[in-house]
């Protein structure tokens, strides 16, 4: 369905960096600014908050647990409602993907985060050891074998050719997939004049939320490294967050991208 024409204008503007166009996508703070206050007018998303959600679907994956996966699994209305969160739009055959990895290159996969576009369904799925990146990988592969469209954030350059690599690394075979669309090809193509396409970044201009207290990336294959070793879910609840908000922004620059048209 089109956005309304007002809408289309403001979602337009926004990616063409108007400065005076309201933040879309989520409802701005009513809160005043205050000095020096970057959120201000923003919707502020407090991820200590969403690593505690996560880190009970985690809780829950662990007693649930089978083979060497630990799987979450919820509706995204559920999860938008734990989270106090807008739902992204849904209905679309597609899937958005987003992975963790223990490095940039040549190293193993531990975490495989998927939106189902066609159901509203997320679903993450954890490695719970080394050795389970293998059963990751081929749960991960026949979900993209099912012909649903791939939405990326830099997957061209990353998501994509890393899973092909683990995979060959592992002997599983080819990685077959649907038409892939990577979110920050197109916003590079729509030369939108933003000094920074970081997925954080767009979050802030076009769909007026910011994170805060968000887990930095580079921390991440070293909490796995401690989970894996013994250590409590807690540790690894932060990795899920950051995985799923990029998931849902994802899905919401998608939403945003295809009614601009």
């Amino acid at each position: 369905m089109a956005l309304p024409v007002g809408l289309r204008k403001r979602v337009s503007a926004w990616l063409h960096g108007d400065p005076e166009a309201a933040p879309v996508g989520v409802e701005a703070e009513a809160a005043a600014p205050k000095e020096g206050d970057s959120a201000a007018g923003r919707q502020v998303v407090d991820m200590r908050g969403v690593s505690d959600v996560m880190g009970r679907y985690l809780a829950t994956a662990r007693e649930n647990a089978e083979g060497g996966l630990l799987d979450i699994e919820a509706p995204i209305e559920a999860m938008a409602e734990e989270l106090g969160l807008a739902t992204p739009k849904y209905g679309d055959p597609a899937v958005v993907m987003d992975l963790e990895t223990l490095a940039l290159r040549s190293a193993p996969i531990f975490l495989v985060g998927m939106l189902d576009l066609s159901t509203g369904r997320v679903r993450q799925t954890l490695a719970a050891d080394y050795a389970g990146e293998v059963e990751m990988l081929t749960v991960a592969a026949a979900t993209l074998r099912e012909g649903l469209a791939v939405i990326t954030y830099n997957g061209t350059t990353f998501d994509l050719p890393y899973l092909r690599e683990r995979m060959a690394y592992w002997r599983l075979g080819a990685l077959e997939t649907g038409e892939h669309r990577d979110l920050l090809r197109v916003l590079r193509a729509m030369k939108t004049g933003r000094p920074s396409l970081k997925l954080t970044a767009v979050e802030e201009w076009m769909l007026g939320r910011v994170r805060a207290a968000d887990v930095d990336g580079a921390e991440l294959p070293e909490r796995y490294k401690e989970f894996v070793d013994g250590g409590v879910g807690e540790i690894l609840a932060p990795a899920l967050a950051h995985n799923l908000m990029d998931l849902w922004s994802c899905a919401e620059i998608h939403a945003l991208l295809k009614a601009e048209g």
